[in-house]
This record gives structure tokens, sequence and C-alpha cells, in this order.
């Protein structure tokens, strides 16, 4: 099953502009800053536990400031995608974590190294 993760950092903020093309995917959302660590969030709690549980392979975000704003987090964050063998889609980038062997893949490594100048340094 394909999850698209969406996050805002305030209940303020309209979640629209993540909710394109959404049909037949389970969509978990967040209101809370980037800065909490994605494994302290509740929907990314249910959605580890739905990877953990074997029911999502691929999962969806607008870009990778989504997934945190904290570079150790990030790279954290995908390592289990990647351990879990579950792909991780960065729309504005265009561009998938793992080949099609599952495997991490290169241009995906290179290209998030190049746009992690939006993304605190880990303390």
């Amino acid at each position: 099953m394909k999850a698209i993760y969406i996050r805002v950092s305030t209940s303020e903020q309209n979640t629209d502009r993540q909710k394109i093309n959404t049909e037949d995917c389970k969509i978990y959302e967040d209101k809370i800053s980037g800065i909490i660590p994605f494994n302290e969030r509740l929907q990314a709690k249910k959605l580890i536990k739905d990877i953990s549980n074997g029911l999502v392979d691929e999962v969806e975000v607008s870009n990778l400031n989504r997934l945190g704003r904290n570079m150790k987090d990030i790279i954290s964050t995908i390592d289990f995608f990647n351990e879990k063998k579950v792909n991780l889609f960065v729309k504005d980038l265009n561009i998938n974590s793992l080949d099609g062997e599952r495997k991490q893949s290169q241009a995906f490594f290179f290209t998030f190294f190049n746009h992690g100048d939006g993304f605190r340094n880990a303390t």
C-alpha cells in the first residue's frame, strides 16, 4: 500500500497543497513542528507501525522537510524505510529512495545531500 505523509507545523496551516493525487493512498497527517523527531509524532508513529506490520511499501512526501528539520532524524527515518524495503518518493524532487531492486538509489543519495541546506544540523 502507498502512504502519503503530510506535516505542517501548526494547526492553523492548511494541508491541501500536500493532498494532490491521494486516491488509493492512506494519508498520515501531523500538525506538529518539524523539530519534533519523526518517531515521536502521533501519525508518524502509526505509519511506523503499519510499515513494521508490512502494510506499507511506499511513502510519499511533498518535500524532504516534511520528514523533519533535523538532518540526523531525517537520515534515521530514511534508514528505517530502507531497512524495511519501503520506498520513499519525494514529490518536489521527483525521486525515489529505492531502485527497482529495492536497493538504495544512488541518485537519491546524491540529491538528498545536495538539498540538505534547509535542515538544522544534528546536535
